[in-house]
This record gives C-alpha cells, structure tokens and sequence, in this order.
C-alpha cells in the first residue's frame, strides 16, 4: 500500500518580513502576502489529488490549510504535532539579536553538523526532538487514517527542515508555501519526486 504526504509551509507573517524567529510560542496570523501564497498553493495541490489536510494547531498553518481545504472542498484535521519547533527564550527575535545573546550557542544551533542536532535554547527543543515529533506524527496520520491514500501536510520551516533531514536533505531555509513530496510504502518512508 502506498500513501503520498504533500507536506507545505504555511505563507507569509509579519513576522517572516521582520525576520524574527516564529517558535511554536509565536501564533501569528498570515499577512494579505501570506494568503495570496496560499491561494497560489491551491493549483499545485489539486494536480495531486489530495483527500484530507492535516494542519498544525498554530495559525498561520491553519490559516494556510483552510484557504486550500476550502477551495478544495476538503476536510481539514489539526495534528498539535505539526507544530513548529519550539524556541524556547530565542522566539520573537531576529538572529542578529540571538546571535548578540551568546554567539558561540549561535554559531553551533546554525550549523549543519549533526554533532549539535541535540543542544536546544533554553526552555525550548533540539533539532534531533523535532525530527523525532515530525516522522512519529506522519506515522500516526497514516496509521491512523488509512482509509486516506493521498494528504496534505501544513506545517512550519524549521519542522519540515528537521523532517527532511531525516531523509538525508539537509537545506539552509525554505520558502513560504514550499512543497515537499513524501511517500510511505508498506511501512517505509521515501522521497516522491
């Protein structure tokens, strides 16, 4: 059996044109970019037959996600797991201030190299947490719902960074409203194209 997940970033915030780090404690809601982003989306997704959408509980996710399941006449489920990573005393600040605080911290948390997959802000999670989060909620989505061949994924940056990193794709940021293919195929997990 083969399930597609389409998983998608949410559009544009205030808070994306500040550059300011939008943790999980950050519930800000899309701009008028952000849901001309989502309408723009819509295309893209009805090519791939989607069925359901699955949505983190933070608004711009949410928001992301009802502009498509409406136009797509859609069911729409929120998944609190989705969510994005959780930033602890760095969210709501640009990098430059993060990296002002402690610049050595900086420096590690911006690195590629998994020896530091695991440090996190403090109060907040590591980026090792986040891809661990990310893969067990697709799992449980799929488990849960199999009845569902084909879902859409609304969720965050950073979230879907981790979780792509899990598949060995290992990328500096990503776009508003990007999209990425995962399958799932008798229980194991690969890129689409």
């Amino acid at each position: 059996m083969q399930q597609d997940f389409y998983i998608f970033r949410h559009g544009q915030t205030d808070y994306n044109l500040e550059h300011r780090w939008q943790g999980c404690g950050i519930d800000a809601p899309l701009n008028e970019t952000g849901r001309s982003q989502a309408l723009a989306l819509v295309p893209k997704l009805a090519e791939k037959k989607l069925e359901i959408i699955y949505s983190s509980c933070l608004r711009r996710a949410a928001e992301t996600a009802d502009i498509v399941a409406r136009q797509l006449n859609l069911p729409r489920v929120f998944c609190p797991d989705l969510r994005e990573i959780c930033l602890g005393n760095a969210e709501g600040l640009r990098a430059d201030e993060v990296e002002a605080r402690d610049p050595e911290f900086f420096r590690c948390w911006m690195s590629p190299d998994p020896q530091y997959a695991a440090l996190a802000f403090p109060g907040g999670e590591s980026k090792l947490e986040v891809r661990r989060r990310m893969l067990k909620a697709l799992e449980q989505i799929a488990d849960n719902a199999p009845q569902f061949n084909c879902f859409g994924i609304a969720s965050h940056e950073d979230s879907i960074l981790q979780l792509l990193e899990n598949f060995g794709i290992s990328l500096p940021h990503i776009a508003n409203t990007s999209l990425y293919h995962l399958v799932r195929r008798d229980g194991r997990w690969e890129l689409g194209d």
